[in-house]
């Protein structure tokens, strides 16, 4: 909880002091800011009260939308205020101040979510969009708690012994029990099982039984399979297996039932399935994309955007087609394709040497460049390659592991597409995202919104990177300015009135590029100085002083303020920049003005004997 923090540098209190105030240790504070362990609900609303805030603002979470967003939930599933304030245990009036968004929902209220709507808190926020990645703050009694927990036992295992931990469902109920605070003898109680048979489970001296893990996940709230992670598991076909409740998928349960009809070959089939899910991460690893994200614009050798997916697919020489040509090779329709994919909008598949990528040309092109950089994240990812993705959808079990692999594609495309480094720098709304990357709105959208948890898990190293690798792509998008006159463009860190006409109505426009447009001018030499006299052509000017030794003109091009505006002029610069005074080229007849013409000369010179005054 980075909130936690600040809140306590901003009231100056030390984490000894902190943890003195509600009474743990300094370690346990330490844990609670860096999000490696979770506060209890009691230790939170304890917290909240301290700091006089509310516990979404302590967790990072908008709490004045999600009022709204229940609201919209309530009504999408057909429930009245009255019928859902009685399932909910509370007034009426009391939910409508939840929704009018004039008050901010109990946490005793979230508790009940997951059994009255029939989704979970963090579940209900992903839906609306209102869950913060950045921080992993886990409510007690959701299924992502265990993430924090894992993530903190994956980071002291890669300190002390530099692999990977194994976890048995011994280990895993060890490890959540002691998350949670939660004594042996209590979960034992909980569970409705003996202390000695847990006690068995919990040394892995006896493989547990589906039914008694499930009791166990139910007391942590938690999906059976968390625990059971497929291995070590007798397949009991008790009542409470056959009596599963909406926690399982239904694929899974028919499973569960059927493994002891199943050949050999579906055996296998399941075997590989099992080992697949067992190898997926149960969360997003985001620190691992962004650093995958930073070297494959690295090796793409990427400087200016908007990204090209489909030359990046060429250069890697992998295969693309899209969804209208399966569709005429195969005399069906775009919408039997998608049925065969199992996607809307894109699939690539690994036939163990190279990759294929099919895309849905039926979508608007900006979704097109969001499906392909998804896909190539999937590839760059490895994800096929360490994952049999293919297989997953076959089985038809969309599972929420598979959905983590979702999750990092979608994070790899939004941070290929837009550099984290570059929506740091630039000061962008939704809009300009769109105008500069060429993204959706709503993909620009994500991007603004992903961008402090981005922030979050790029490291120091990948974010040094980026910002060597778009230093001048920034500098440019961030000074660029063009001129309503004369169409100018320029990106002069100081830009107050256009160099070539000297007018002030300047504009920054991100889908504009520094323009090559070629107005007359002078050649300077390093010096500053015309390279060739423009009056007499004396090409002798590399000498002391701004005049030409020969015809004793200015061939300097400077600002003709009284004031010292700075640095001397380009060539070709009619005014200066920064005060918009004329340039002594311009004032000396050296240089023309920018829309002067033959054709204006001979007009302004050409007049009847009736315009004269004599």
């Amino acid at each position: 909880m980075i909130q936690l923090k600040i809140l306590r540098e901003g009231a100056r209190l030390s984490q000894k002091k902190l943890g003195e105030i509600f009474n743990v240790a300094q370690n346990t504070i330490c844990n609670w800011e860096n999000g490696t362990r979770e506060p209890s609900y009691e230790m939170l609303l304890k917290i909240s009260n301290y700091f006089s805030v509310s516990v979404d603002t302590l967790l990072g979470i908008e709490g004045d939308r999600v009022g709204h967003a229940l609201k919209e939930e309530r009504e999408s599933q057909g429930l009245s205020i009255k019928e859902l304030a009685n399932f909910l245990e509370i007034s009426s009036k009391e939910l409508l101040q939840y929704e009018s968004e004039e008050n901010e929902v109990r946490i005793d209220v979230i508790n009940k979510f997951e059994e009255i709507l029939g989704l979970s808190y963090y579940e209900f926020l992903d839906k609306y969009g209102l869950y913060d990645e950045q921080i992993p703050s886990h409510f007690d009694g959701d299924v992502n708690k265990y993430e924090a927990y894992k993530r903190a036992v994956h980071e002291d295992m890669i300190k002390e012994n530099n692999q990977y931990l194994d976890t048995s469902p011994g280990q895993f109920i060890i490890a959540t029990r002691d998350a949670k605070n939660m004594s042996k003898e209590e979960l034992a109680k909980k569970a409705g099982i003996s202390i000695k048979l847990l006690n068995r489970i919990e040394s892995d001296k006896q493989p547990p039984k589906m039914s008694d893990l499930r009791k166990i996940a139910k007391v942590f709230n938690i999906d059976v399979w968390e625990i059971a992670g497929f291995s070590n598991v007798i397949w009991d076909d008790s009542p409470d297996i056959k009596n599963q409740s909406d926690d399982f998928d239904p694929q899974i349960r028919a499973i569960a039932r059927g493994m002891k009809n199943l050949n050999p070959s579906q055996r296998d089939l399941l075997k590989n399935l099992v080992t697949i899910l067992q190898q997926i991460p149960t969360s997003a690893r985001y620190y691992y994309v962004l650093e995958k994200a930073t070297d494959f614009l690295a090796k793409e050798h990427v400087y200016r955007f908007p990204l090209d997916p489909f030359k990046i697919i060429e250069d890697n020489n992998w295969d693309v087609c899209s969804y209208s040509q399966y569709a005429e090779k195969y005399h069906v329709t775009i919408h039997d394709i998608t049925e065969a994919f199992g996607s809307e909008d894109g699939y690539t598949i690994f036939n163990g040497r190279n990759y294929s990528i099919a895309y849905n040309d039926t979508k608007p092109q900006c979704r097109i460049l969001f499906t392909l950089m998804h896909e190539i994240g999937h590839i760059i990812l490895n994800h096929l390659a360490d994952f049999d993705i293919a297989l997953l959808t076959r089985g038809g079990i969309p599972t929420k592991k598979y959905r983590v692999l979702e999750k990092e594609a979608n994070s790899f495309s939004r941070n290929a597409l837009a550099p984290i480094v570059i929506a740091n720098e630039l000061e962008l709304n939704t809009h300009d995202v769109q105008d500069i990357f060429h993204m959706s709105y709503q993909a620009s959208l994500n991007r603004l919104r992903f961008r402090r948890s981005d922030n979050y898990w790029i490291s120091d190293i990948c974010l040094h990177k980026q910002q060597n690798q778009f230093r001048e792509f920034v500098y440019i998008k961030k000074n660029i300015k063009k001129c309503q006159i004369c169409g100018f463009v320029s990106c002069k860190e100081v830009l107050n009135f256009c160099p070539v006409c000297g007018g002030s109505s300047l504009y920054r426009d991100y889908n504009e590029e520094v323009n090559e447009m070629i107005y007359n001018g002078i050649g300077l030499n390093e010096n500053s100085k015309a390279v060739i006299c423009p009056v007499c052509g004396n090409e002798k000017t590399n000498i002391e002083g701004e005049f030409c030794q020969i015809c004793g003109k200015h061939i300097v091009n400077r600002c003709t303020n009284k004031f010292d505006c700075g640095k001397p002029l380009a060539g070709d610069e009619r005014y200066c920049s920064i005060c918009g005074s004329e340039s002594t080229f311009l004032q000396n007849g050296i240089l023309k003005p920018w829309d002067y013409t033959e054709e204006n000369e001979a007009a302004a010179t050409s007049l009847n004997d009736d315009d004269l005054p004599f």
